[in-house]
């Protein structure tokens, strides 16, 4: 029994040393991170081995979390062993809460608890920088690398889910996005203001129902579309700076569906439209601006005109433009003769009198006088015959009306 209790922990000795032999030669995974500008390597994924227990899911943004972080961005070029001696620093934070770096977050959400990775952000890459902190009080002139390890989740809420969400934490969760993208904007990070908006946007694609059973559905879609329009105007404004005609006309369209006397909204569409070759509805847009600014305060007017001045003016030469390109191209020349007489050489072309043109063949000619006689004489006797035919007809029935016995022998 003994030597059987022996050999039983002999094995059980080799599987453990066998398996920490594995995870030490575990295949190392290497994840293109922050749109090309950054590396995610895994140098342990013990979640993923784990056969005993449920894997744990993918982080998500809004989990609260406890992370173990190494600091390498000063021991970037040192060997390992002294990249081993820099400690673990604890870090409690919310994920998407913007107290840590881009990069670094976007590295989390393809992590999982007890994974161990390394994070590097080259360079003069935008995704160092945190959104808490304005861009010229961060340094971003060399590569920052991180070992990270997740430790616990402690608040496995999240805040990209619309559809858990309730009607109030969607409104909070939208201005939250508008004011951190305002932020964004001025510090003129576009591309995160932008990502900022498109969170918000998504956010109140999701409307209440309305209707008899549901009396609030109305009175919370408007409390929703006081905060949704203003993110469409953003991201409609945002666009236009991007030059993206197509995605601002449509971000100012909904926009003016939240609320359709949006003066801004409706110049910001205009202005798309201008430039999608929309003249008749650019102009409109412009006339109804002018028109609902007048109606509001008249302060304001003149300021919108000179707004106004140069879009005309722009639709103007454009429309200009346009008409001297068609009298030049096209209509203005429709109908005037072709200076190239004929795509056909002249052997192709049928001679007058011609049925087609007979190349390499005697020409049929035709004699139209006497064609239109042989028709007149073919007219001429088919009147006569049919004339035959109707007093033929006629007299058989006098004959039958006389004696019907002698006409039916007759024409048996």
């Amino acid at each position: 029994m003994r030597e059987r209790s022996s050999e039983e922990e002999d094995e059980k000795e080799e599987t453990v040393l066998r398996e920490e032999e594995e995870e030490e030669e575990e295949e190392e995974v290497i994840v293109d991170i922050c749109a090309g500008q950054g590396q995610l390597k895994f140098l342990s994924r013990r979640a993923a081995k784990t056969k005993t227990s449920v894997t744990p899911p993918l982080l998500r943004e809004g989990n609260s979390i406890i992370l173990e972080v190494k600091d390498l961005c000063e021991y970037a070029e040192e060997n390992e062993e002294e990249k081993s001696k820099v400690p673990w620093v604890e870090h409690k934070f919310a994920i998407g809460d913007s107290t840590h770096p881009e990069g670094l977050e976007e590295a989390l959400l393809k992590m999982r608890v007890n994974d161990i990775a390394e994070v590097k952000i080259f360079a003069s890459s935008e995704y160092q920088l945190c959104d808490a902190l304005l861009p010229e009080t961060q340094t971003i002139t060399f590569t920052a690398l991180f070992v990270v390890k997740v430790v616990e989740v402690t608040d496995d809420s999240v805040t990209d889910d619309k559809f858990a969400m309730s009607h109030r934490e969607r409104l909070e969760y939208g201005e939250k996005m508008l004011e951190r993208g305002r932020m964004l904007y001025q510090t003129k990070r576009y591309r995160r203001a932008k990502l900022m908006w498109d969170k918000g946007a998504d956010i109140f694609s999701l409307r209440e129902p309305q209707g008899e059973f549901d009396k609030d559905g109305e009175k919370k879609n408007k409390e929703s579309f006081q905060v949704a329009h203003k993110i469409y105007n953003n991201l409609a404004m945002l666009h236009l700076k991007m030059e993206n005609y197509k995605e601002a006309e449509a971000f100012a369209s909904d926009s003016l569906d939240c609320e359709k006397d949006n003066v801004k909204a409706l110049m910001r569409r205009a202005k798309a439209r201008l430039e999608l070759l929309k003249w008749e509805e650019a102009e409109k847009d412009m006339d109804t601006a002018l028109q609902l600014e007048e109606e509001a305060t008249e302060s304001n007017v003149e300021k919108l005109k000179r707004e106004l001045a140069p879009l005309r003016k722009k639709l103007q030469l454009l429309r200009k433009q346009q008409d001297l390109k068609d009298k030049k191209d096209g209509f203005g020349n429709v109908f005037k003769k072709s200076e190239k007489k004929t795509y056909y050489k002249d052997d192709e072309i049928a001679k007058e009198n011609e049925a087609f043109p007979c190349k390499d063949l005697a020409t049929t000619q035709l004699d139209w006088d006497e064609e239109f006689k042989q028709i007149d004489m073919e007219e001429a006797e088919a009147v006569r015959w049919k004339g035959m035919k109707e007093r033929e007809h006629k007299y058989n029935l006098l004959r039958f009306a006389h004696d019907p016995e002698i006409y039916m022998n007759n024409n048996a």
